[in-house]
């Protein structure tokens, strides 16, 4: 099938299900219409995964082959592994990122990237440049997209392909009884692991996640009015306290009931797909949930899951909403929710973030970036390293680049909900462009390198 293309499901007379290829509304990404019945469940998933992708070598191993190609055999207590999905090249290097940190702070575990069609062939060289290196299992997934009947209306247009998240539920067959979920924005400065340790108290229907921050003292249009600093439950006197009950024990406080999807640890199943799949198909929800995913897992698990410390998801807002928990040698996972660090090199004044407040933070980012870069460079490996040099934000440059609107889309512009559509729309044809142009040779030449650390473009 044409990468241009998209597959969606409709039923026939007799109930079975067709395939149907055809130009799509989401400028000719692969997408996958969720519109089934239960019974044509098992159906649709074989038909997932036939469905292609922009062709790779990874693509046509499984991960069983991936994981014996690294020597990691999931057996026992090591059943597990770290999950994450990448739609767009504009967030390759913190996916790379996430991959290297879990891996530099002693991970036992690969990262299985779920990657979609929307994704140019540029970052998945890149990917396959480092699955061995960094412990990575590439895994191509098609776009989940609600059934047409949903009038959605999220938030802003960046967030229509995180539906796709929801996809991770589906790996329940690969040989892991626990999995962690990462967001691709994520940088890991502790070891991780200790997180499946608390996976073992969550039931097999559950999630568990860290509470989410509500301060938002900086209120946007989509803000709910009870987000605020009183309401929030990382400022509750009985914070962390049992975190096993402080649900419970809060139940008669909506707020305290939310949880960021930016990290949570679930046991994969076939009957949790299923029942997630037909609330997915039939709740009248949908249209509401302003923040795709997030809104759609604290519904489907609500009273059913389980807090984990804030160590786990500490968003870098919490460095000035919640200082006297705020302590880095603590933190084990910090997520860089709203603009991205590597949108916008820091100033000589050290500032950085939407709100000017992120400096340090996005420091520690571009400080990993650079380790990184310089391993990379000492094992020989250029070209990886040219391919990151274009999708982070230039040497020279101390804004988002004007001429790269998938940086300005996670950067200067997050929440600009109109030049935000633009400029994603605007990268999506970039990214076309690119996949139709010859590789360029410079890649694999050692000068690449040379121009890369001095901040040129050959």
């Amino acid at each position: 099938m044409s990468h241009n293309g998209y597959d969606s499901f409709f039923e026939d007379d007799s109930g079975g299900e067709q395939l149907q290829s055809g130009q799509g509304e989401q400028g000719g990404q692969g997408i996958e219409r969720a519109e089934h019945s239960g019974k044509e469940e098992s159906k649709q998933k074989e038909s997932t995964k036939e469905t292609s992708t922009t062709t790779t070598s990874t693509e046509q191993k499984s991960i069983e082959q991936q994981l014996d190609e690294l020597s990691i055999i999931p057996n026992g207590d090591d059943k597990r592994a770290y999950i994450t999905l990448l739609t767009r090249a504009s967030y390759l290097a913190g996916v790379v990122i996430l991959a290297h940190t879990l891996k530099q702070q002693g991970s036992k575990y690969p990262l299985i990237v779920l990657y979609t069609s929307t994704l140019t062939e540029a970052a998945l060289d890149a990917l396959e440049l480092e699955a061995e290196k960094s412990n990575l299992i590439l895994k191509p997934c098609n776009l989940l997209i609600p059934a047409e009947h949903h009038e959605l209306n999220v938030a802003v247009k960046r967030f229509e392909d995180t539906w796709t998240k929801l996809r991770v539920f589906e790996h329940y067959d690969e040989g892991f009884d626990t999995l962690c979920y990462l967001d691709a924005d994520m940088t890991i400065l502790k070891n991780m692991d200790s997180v499946f340790e608390c996976a073992n108290k969550i039931p097999t229907d559950s999630i568990g996640a860290v509470h989410d921050c509500v301060c938002s003292p900086d209120k946007e249009e989509w803000t709910p009015e009870d987000h605020c600093a009183d309401n929030c439950a990382l400022n509750a006197s009985t914070y962390p306290g049992d975190l096993m009950t402080f649900n419970k024990e809060n139940s008669s406080k909506r707020t305290f009931q939310l949880f960021n999807s930016g990290m949570f640890v679930f046991h994969p199943s076939e009957s949790l797909w299923d029942e997630m799949l037909k609330f997915f198909d039939e709740t009248p929800l949908l249209g509401t949930f302003r923040f795709p995913d997030q809104d759609f897992l604290i519904h489907f698990f609500s009273n059913r899951w389980v807090g984990l410390l804030w160590k786990y998801n500490a968003v870098k807002t919490m460095a000035y909403r919640h200082e006297n928990l705020w302590d880095k040698d603590q933190i084990v996972c910090l997520h860089y929710i709203v603009d991205k660090p590597w949108a916008k090199r820091i100033g000589e004044d050290g500032v950085a973030g939407f709100k000017g407040k992120d400096g340090e933070t996005h420091r520690w980012w571009w400080d990993e970036y650079e380790a990184w870069a310089t391993l990379r460079q000492e094992q020989g490996e250029f070209k990886v390293v040219a391919i990151m040099s274009k999708h982070v934000a230039r040497r020279e440059s101390e804004v988002s680049d004007t001429d790269r609107p998938d940086m300005d889309a996670i950067g200067a512009n997050v929440h600009d909900t109109k030049e935000n559509e633009k400029e994603l729309e605007a990268s999506e044809d970039e990214n076309e462009d690119e996949n139709e142009e010859d590789e360029e040779e410079w890649w694999f030449d050692e000068q690449a390198f040379k121009w890369w650390q001095a901040g040129i473009r050959p």
